[in-house]
């Protein structure tokens, strides 16, 4: 009896004295193999062992064991695992009551004692490989004999060849941490060294969370490009393929992670990912747990902080990286730079002749648009009364006019502008004097006060 037709891990109850399904999906084809899913499937056998099937491998796992003699020990339950198409790895660990036995095609046979090994076949040939531990290989009914740890046999054409198995790349290339003022960010590219014997790569990202797969890309060049991707922690495992199709032993894993950023009221990133912030404030990192930090060119680093505010309410860079790694990720702190700049003419108006015309626009500390998720507002004064103005977009500016007054004057106008948190932008004013009125200290003279990069 084999162990097919099982649709997800959670379909099938655990039963010790069976083999039985433990992780991804496997559905029976026509011809009675159980098919890995997208996730690959993962299959327990008793005593121990573990059977991992690769995404589209076709496979039967059989649920009644054999006695075999494998030493001096005496008889050890060997559990048969049939593989038609595709790749597997078995992983028998130490103390394990039980053993696996192989069966592929081209008469190809192997029992993994302990240890782990892999497998591949395709429709030219069928390859095993000995990671560690005890593995023999039989091939064209042959005896067993033993493969050593690090070696791949290979029948193909009926012939059969012993060669060194490829190895995982060495070190990875290129930014592991990044910040993510938005919530995710783009790694960008990653590469590394070339590997001897490899004819492509297979890189796997997952949520160190709960191991969700991100990213599961084959390349032939020793790169990637990783798009964006959630605020979280990951690995990164990438492992080189020979072509017999079989992976490296052990991949290179590498720890990546996403930082995330929480802004107080006010703060804000632009689209180059400086953080703003207004006086005492601070910008909050999320997932730096495992990761040091250090300011500038402090050169010292220390377990990462959480939090961050402006030195001196000047520039600041905080710097992360890994425990041990040269490679760093800054972020750059700066004070709040938007402003209004409010414009009021004439300057020398006389009511109850001249209107005032307003008009005002905000942009950031490099004069540039100010960012869109800004809501200005502005409010219109005479003296300390609000008046009903009504602005209108006219481009980058909002303009508004108000009517003269009669009255015995002089008047004030006063212009406010404030963001939808309520903090200043900036603001001006005019005085208006009565037309008509005799030449004196409040007559033709304008006084103007103006607050354009108010800070908080």
């Amino acid at each position: 009896m084999a162990v097919t037709g099982v649709a997800t891990a959670a379909a099938e109850p655990l039963n010790p004295n069976r083999p039985a399904l433990i992780g991804g999906a496997a559905t029976r084809n026509a011809a009675g193999y159980s098919v890995a899913g997208p996730e690959g499937a993962r299959f327990s056998v008793p005593g121990g062992p573990v059977v991992a099937a690769e995404p589209g491998a076709e496979l039967r796992v059989l649920s009644i064991p054999q006695p075999l003699t494998l030493g001096a020990s005496g008889t050890t339950q060997g559990y048969t695992v049939v593989l038609r198409a595709g790749g597997l790895s078995v992983s028998v660990p130490k103390g394990s009551s039980s053993a696996v036995v192989l069966a592929a095609p081209r008469r190809v046979s192997a029992i993994v004692q302990n240890g782990s090994a892999r497998a591949n076949t395709t429709k030219t040939r069928t390859a095993v490989a000995c990671a560690d531990g005890t593995t023999t290989v039989s091939s064209d009914g042959g005896g067993f004999r033993p493969l050593p740890p690090g070696r791949v046999q290979i029948v193909e054409a009926g012939k059969t060849s012993v060669r060194d198995a490829v190895v995982a790349p060495v070190r990875l290339h290129g930014p592991r941490i990044v910040i993510a003022p938005g919530g995710s960010a783009k790694l960008g590219k990653l590469s590394w060294d070339p590997v001897a014997g490899a004819t492509e790569y297979r890189a796997r990202l997952r949520r160190d969370s709960d191991g969700t797969r991100v990213l599961d890309q084959r390349t032939t060049k020793p790169e990637l490009v990783v798009e964006a991707i959630p605020t979280g922690a990951y690995t990164l495992s990438v492992e080189s393929i020979d072509d017999s199709g079989l992976g490296s032993a052990a991949p290179l894993d590498q720890a990546v992670r996403v930082v995330g950023v929480e802004l107080p009221q006010g703060a804000y990133a632009d689209a180059r990912g400086t953080l703003f912030l207004g006086k005492g404030q601070e910008a909050r990192f999320v997932g730096v747990e495992g990761l040091e930090m250090t300011y500038g060119r402090a050169g010292r680093f220390v377990r990462a902080a959480n939090k961050a505010r402006l030195h001196r309410d000047e520039p600041t860079v905080v710097l992360f990286r890994f425990p041990g790694s040269f490679e760093t990720v800054s972020a750059r702190l700066a004070p709040r730079a938007l402003k209004a700049e409010v414009q009021i003419s004439p300057r020398t108006a006389t009511w109850p002749k001249d209107p005032i015309d307003i008009r005002y626009r905000v942009v950031d500390g490099d004069g540039s648009a100010a960012p869109s998720w800004l809501e200005p507002r502005a409010r219109v004064l005479l003296g300390l009364t609000p008046l009903d103005v009504r602005f209108t977009r006219d481009g980058e500016w909002m303009r508004a006019r108000v009517a003269p007054r009669s009255g015995g004057g002089p008047w004030v106008v006063r212009v406010e502008v404030e963001d939808q948190d309520g903090i200043p932008l900036g603001r001006d004013f005019v005085e208006v004097v009565r037309r008509g009125a005799a030449p004196g200290a409040h007559t033709v003279i304008v006084q103007r006060r103006t607050d354009r990069t108010a800070k908080r």
